[in-house]
C-alpha cells in the first residue's frame, strides 16, 4: 500500500501549568515506608509529581474519530487511519481528498450525503477498531450519523474483516435479527461499545442511536421534511463469523422511544462478579446473568442515585484510589459532574464481588471548579500526570476551549497552558482546530516512554500531544487478554497496590470505547508515586466453567509489563507472564527532526 507523509501543520512546544496551585497532599516520602497519607488524597506520597505538563504538538490528517490500536503487531499504538513510527510521529495513510484510502475500505469514506431524493452518500460516526474473530487482525465497526433512509444502502453501520495484509473486506448483511433475517442499521448513531457481553469469548457490540420521536427538520430533505430516527439501539452478539445477532429487546438494552438520547457509553464490571455491565448515558444497566447465551440486563441507574440527564461523554474512574469506580458525566452547557460510589461493599478481600444492594452513586458538587461551556461535546480521562489519579479532559466545544483537570484525590483543578504559539485552549489553536473537535480526547503512550499521550479528532484531523511532563512516577503496563492472547477482555477491571499501600488501590478499567466516540489503548498503563512493587489482582470469569470467578494475583515492579492470559482448560486460574518494558528516554530535541521538517 503506497503512503505518504501527511503534511505537518505544527510541531511546537506546547506547556502547560497549574495556574499558581499545587496540589496539598501529603509530604513526600523517599521510601516504601512513608507515613499516614491524608483522607482524599488518593494515596499519592509525592505531591511533586509534573506540577508543569508539557507536550509536543503535531496534527495529521485522519477522518475518523480518534480509536487506538496497535496494527501492526511492533509496540506502538496509534489512531486507527495512521502508522507511528514508535516516536510518536504519525504516517496518514487515509486521506480521501487525495484518494489514499485502504483498499476495502472505499465505502466506508463514501461521498457525502446527498440531497435526500438521491438517496446518496454516508456520514460516517464512531469507528471502533476490535479483533471480532480472533484471528489476531483487528476488524472494523462503524456506524453513521444521519436520518434513516431505507432506500440509501451506503448511509448504514458497517463491518469490516482485516485481512492480514493491510487490507479490508466489507462483510455482506453481517447484522440479523432473532429470526435470522438480515437488517440494516441506520440512524443517529454515537458511541460505540465491544465487549464479551455473554461470555463466549467473542466481542459483541452495543450502538446507541437516538430513538426518540422526530420532529427535528431533514437538512438534506424537501422543506417540511422530518428527519427519522431509529427505532431502538443495538446489542449485536456476535458469532465469531463475522455474523451478529440483535438481542436488545431481549436483553433489555434496545432503549426504545427514549427522550435523553445517548451519547457516550462505556462496558466495564462494575460488580466485579464476572459479567460485562454497560454504561450508557446515564442508564446503568447492571448484567444479572445469561440465559441460551443472551445476556440480561437491569438498568440501576435511577437506584443508584444516577440522574436522567442529557450527557455528551461518561467514563468511570476510581477519582479516590478506593478500589471502587465512580462515575463522571458531563453536560455539554454545565461540565462535568462527579458522582462517587458510596455505600458499596466489599473489598475486604482482593477479588471480592462488589455488593451493590445498598450502594448509591453521591454527586460530589464541588469536585470541579465552575467554568464557562458551551456544546462541549466529549470527555475521557486518564493518568496525565503519571501520579496514580486519573484525570479528565473535555473538548474544546463552541468556546474552542479544551479543558484539562488534574485530580488532587479530593477533588479536581484546572490546568492552565502557558502561552505558546499552540496550546490546548482558545488563545493559542493558530489553526482553530478546538473549535472543530467533535469526539472525545483519547489516549495512548505514542513514544513508548512510560507516560500516556493526548489525541483529538476533529473527523478529518487528528491533534496529537507528546507528553513531556517532568517529574514522573514509576508506571507499569497491563495487558489482560483471552486465554489464547486475543484482545476480547474490553471491560474487565485492573485493581494494583502498592505492596506498602494495600488501601490505595488503582482500579482502572480495560477500554471498550468511552467517553465519547473515542476508544484508549488497550494495554492498561498505570502510574504510581510509589516505587516498589505493586500487587495485581484480575478477576476473570472460566467461560468454559459456568462462568466461575477466578480471581489471578501477582506481583509486578517498576518498569514492567504483565500480561495476562484468561483461563482455560489448560490453565484453569489463568497465567501471567512478566516481561520489561523496552526501556525508552524521548529526546524532545529529535522529534521535530523525526517529522522531516514541515514536510
Amino acid at each position: 500500500m503506497t503512503v505518504h507523509r501527511v503534511l505537518l501543520i505544527l510541531v511546537l512546544w506546547a506547556s502547560f501549568g497549574i495556574c499558581g496551585c499545587t496540589k496539598q497532599l501529603a509530604p513526600m516520602s523517599g521510601g516504601p515506608n512513608q507515613g499516614p497519607v491524608p483522607p482524599g488524597s488518593g494515596g499519592n506520597p509525592n505531591p511533586a509529581i509534573a506540577k508543569t505538563l508539557d507536550f509536543l504538538a503535531g496534527i495529521y490528517v485522519d477522518p475518523f474519530s480518534t480509536a487506538i490500536r496497535d496494527d501492526y503487531f511492533n509496540g506502538n499504538a496509534q489512531p486507527f487511519g495512521t502508522r507511528n513510527d514508535s516516536f510518536g510521529t504519525l504516517t496518514t495513510l487515509v486521506n480521501p481528498a487525495v484518494g489514499l484510502v485502504p483498499p476495502g475500505l472505499e465505502a466506508l469514506l463514501a461521498p457525502p450525503i446527498g440531497p435526500r431524493d438521491q438517496h446518496t452518500g454516508r456520514v460516517n460516526r464512531d469507528t471502533r477498531i476490535a479483533d471480532f474473530e480472533n484471528s489476531g487482525f483487528p476488524g472494523i465497526i462503524s456506524n453513521t450519523y444521519d436520518c434513516v433512509d431505507p432506500l440509501n444502502p451506503d448511509d448504514i453501520a458497517k463491518l469490516y474483516r482485516n485481512n492480514g495484509d493491510g487490507t479490508f473486506t466489507e462483510i455482506l448483511n453481517p447484522f440479523r435479527d432473532h429470526n435470522g433475517q438480515p437488517i440494516t442499521i441506520q440512524g443517529r448513531g454515537e458511541t460505540i461499545v465491544v465487549a464479551d457481553f455473554n461470555n463466549d469469548g467473542f466481542l459483541d457490540i452495543f450502538i446507541p442511536y437516538y430513538t426518540y420521536k422526530s420532529a427535528d427538520p431533514d437538512p438534506e430533505g424537501p422543506p417540511g421534511a422530518i428527519c427519522q430516527n431509529s427505532t431502538q439501539s443495538y446489542l449485536l452478539l456476535n458469532d465469531g463469523t463475522g455474523h451478529f445477532t440483535d438481542v436488545a429487546d431481549a436483553a433489555g438494552v434496545s432503549l426504545r422511544n427514549l427522550q435523553e438520547t445517548v451519547e457516550g457509553a462505556q462496558a466495564l464490571d462494575l460488580n466485579n462478579d464476572g459479567l460485562i455491565d454497560l454504561c450508557a448515558g446515564s442508564h446503568l444497566f447492571i448484567n444479572t446473568g445469561i440465559t441460551n447465551g443472551i445476556p440480561h440486563f437491569v438498568d440501576m441507574g435511577l437506584k443508584l442515585g444516577l440522574p436522567s440527564v442529557f450527557e455528551e461523554g461518561v467514563k468511570f474512574v476510581d477519582a479516590y484510589n478506593d478500589g471502587y469506580l465512580d462515575l463522571v458525566l458531563l453536560d455539554p452547557n454545565k461540565g462535568p459532574a462527579l458522582f462517587r460510589l458510596e455505600g458499596a461493599t466489599t473489598l475486604s478481600k482482593p477479588g471480592a464481588i462488589i455488593q451493590l444492594g445498598t450502594a448509591r452513586f453521591a454527586q460530589q458538587l464541588t469536585a470541579f471548579p465552575g467554568d464557562i461551556y458551551r456544546n462541549t461535546f466529549g470527555l475521557n480521562a486518564y493518568d496525565i500526570n503519571g501520579d496514580g489519579l486519573e484525570d479528565v479532559i473535555t473538548t474544546g466545544g463552541d468556546t474552542c476551549d479544551p479543558k484539562i483537570f488534574l485530580n488532587a484525590g479530593n477533588g479536581f483543578e484546572r490546568v492552565s497552558p502557558q502561552v505558546r504559539p499552540f496550546t490546548l485552549d482558545a488563545a493559542h489553536d493558530p489553526q482553530k482546530a478546538f473549535c472543530q473537535a467533535n469526539g472525545a480526547m483519547a489516549f495512548a503512550d505514542l513514544n513508548n516512554d512510560g507516560q500516556i499521550d493526548v489525541l483529538s479528532s476533529t473527523f478529518d484531523t487528528v491533534l496529537a500531544f507528546i507528553n513531556n511532563s517532568k517529574p514522573r512516577g514509576s508506571f507499569f503496563v497491563v495487558e489482560v487478554l483471552g486465554s489464547n492472547g486475543e484482545h476480547n477482555q474490553q471491560g474487565r477491571v485492573v485493581k494494583m497496590s502498592p505492596q506498602s499501600r494495600p488501601d490505595v488501590i488503582f482500579t482502572r478499567v480495560v477500554d471498550s470505547g468511552s467517553g465519547y466516540l473515542s476508544q484508549n489503548q488497550y494495554p492498561l498503563l498505570i502510574s504510581s508515586p510509589y516505587s516498589e512493587q505493586h500487587e495485581v489482582t484480575i478477576s476473570l470469569p472460566q467461560i468454559f466453567n459456568s462462568n466461575r470467578l477466578t480471581n489471578i494475583v501477582f506481583t509486578i515492579s517498576p518498569g514492567q509489563k504483565a500480561r495476562v492470559f484468561a483461563p482455560s482448560i489448560t490453565n484453569p486460574n489463568g497465567r501471567v507472564e512478566i516481561v520489561p518494558v523496552r526501556p525508552f528516554t524521548f529526546d524532545p530535541a529529535l522529534y521535530p527532526a523525526a517529522q522531516g521538517i514541515l514536510e
